[in-house]
Formats: structure tokens, sequence, C-alpha cells
């Protein structure tokens, strides 16, 4: 039966863009929608409809990359209506106008300042914030921020004043403890990336996790290695809290922005 639904993930990829029924879908696997549904996820490590929507995903950024019309795109990755696509923005991970020379014409706000014994800095789109570094040497910040967004135009946040306050306020958090903020994020990763880390924004003050704990919590049976791989991959510290991710036994583990970070972000139950 896995084989079973290895080929049909393969029909829901190659056939991404006809509406594919859970009804329709579970009947080529003989089998009910609930069970096929439990059974695929639990294999795949996505649901039908989430794969469908990777898949989607996919065929439209490659569209966008080869063509100068947006319209083309949508319709040919099956999203339906332009409506689809700029109501669900976030699925896409980056504005579709600018998506389409590669990530070239995109503004990318960042400001850097100190807060505790080392630097933040945090960079937003017109999406929300896309990265939130922490590091002792402002350069390095900067170089890390051109490396994750090599086709971007950056701009010091001088022309940003909504991107100070975001800073200031996460800053203040990080000084005084209070509430985690909820600020709008710019999400650019896997559909099963992104449902990681979204799962870690929801964990309560002092609440830390394992990964084979939020593997099953998410629903995906031994993924343990994916979920360590979209951790490592968090480009936005603190405010997707993947420090709170630990290994089985208790131990921290690493950590993108140094062990040292990670146990105090844990100690003052961040």
């Amino acid at each position: 039966m896995q084989d079973k639904n290895i080929e049909i993930a393969q029909y829901i990829c190659q056939n991404c863009d006809e509406t594919l029924p859970l009804s329709f879908l579970a009947r080529m696997a003989g089998q009910s929608p609930s069970y096929f549904q439990k059974a695929f996820k639990a294999q795949i490590g996505l649901s039908p409809k989430e794969l469908q929507n990777a898949a989607r995903k996919k065929v439209f950024k490659e569209h966008l990359k080869n063509s100068n019309n947006i319209i083309d795109a949508i319709f040919a990755a099956g999203f339906g209506s332009t409506s689809r696509v700029y109501e669900n923005i976030d699925a896409i991970g980056i504005n579709p106008k600018s998506y389409k020379k590669g990530g070239n014409g995109e503004i990318i706000y960042y400001s850097i300042k100190p807060a505790k014994d080392f630097k933040i800095l945090m960079a937003a789109s017109e999406i929300g914030v896309c990265a939130v570094e922490i590091g002792e040497d402002k350069n390095a910040l900067f170089a890390g921020l051109q490396s994750e967004f090599p086709n971007a135009q950056l701009k010091a946040t001088i022309d940003s004043q909504e991107l100070e306050l975001w800073l200031d306020t996460l800053i203040d958090y990080l000084n005084h403890n209070g509430t985690r903020p909820n600020l709008p994020l710019d999400l650019r990763g896997t559909v099963l990336q992104e449902k990681i880390w979204r799962f870690l924004t929801q964990l309560q003050k002092g609440e830390t996790i394992s990964y084979g704990e939020l593997s099953k919590k998410i629903g995906l049976e031994k993924g343990a290695t994916a979920i360590a791989n979209a951790v490592a991959k968090n480009k936005i510290a603190i405010l997707i809290p993947c420090h709170k991710v630990l290994r089985m036994d208790g131990s921290i583990g690493g950590y993108k922005w140094g062990a040292k970070i990670k146990e105090r972000l844990l100690q003052e139950q961040l």
C-alpha cells in the first residue's frame, strides 16, 4: 500500500492543475477517504491537498521565471483566478510581480539594533517580517541578509517607520520578558516547513518540545529529520521560536545562532 501512496503522490504532482477531490484519490487507493487521508499523510508527510498546493506553488514559480505573463502562470498552476493567488500570497512566499524576475526589484527594509549583549537584525518585505538574525557583528549580520536575499534591493529602515516599531517591540520583549510579539510574517519555505514554523509560533511561554514530539503534533510519523531540517532553515529567530525545539533527552542541541544564545533564551523562558 505504501507503493500505492507514492504512485498517487506522483499523480497529484503531475496533475496539480486539476481538481482532485479526496474521494477521487481515495478510490484510486481502494480506501475510504478518512483512512486514505491518514495513511497518505503518515507516509508522505503532507495531506493530498497540501501536496497539491506545494506542486502548484512550484509550477507557478517556474512559469513566472520563464514567462512575462503572470496571468498565464496563475492558470497554468491551477489557481483558477488571480484573486486566489493574491488572497493567499503567504502560501506563495513572495509577491508574484517580484518573483517573476527572480526577486529583482523587491525592496526589503532592514534595521540593526543592540539587544542584551548581542545585536538583532530585522528585515521586512511588503508582506511582513522575512528575517530576524542574531549576532555580535553588524557587518556579519548584513552579509547574512545579503546571502538570503541576493536579488533584492536592501534598504536601511530609515524609510520604514513600521519596521523600526516592530524591531523595538521585539527588543522590548527580550528586555522585559513579556508576551512574544505577534507580528506579520513573510514565510518563504516549502509547505511542510511553513507548517512547522507556524506550529512553533503557537508554543506558549516557557514551553519546549522535542523533535519527535513535534513530528507527532503535526501528524508526521517518523518525521524528526524533516523537523530538524525545517528548524535549521528558519530565517526568523525568536518570532518563530525554533530555540524551543530540543533533543529527546532534553539537551538543547544545535542552534543556527549559537548554542550560547539558545541556552540564554531558554533560561529566560523567551
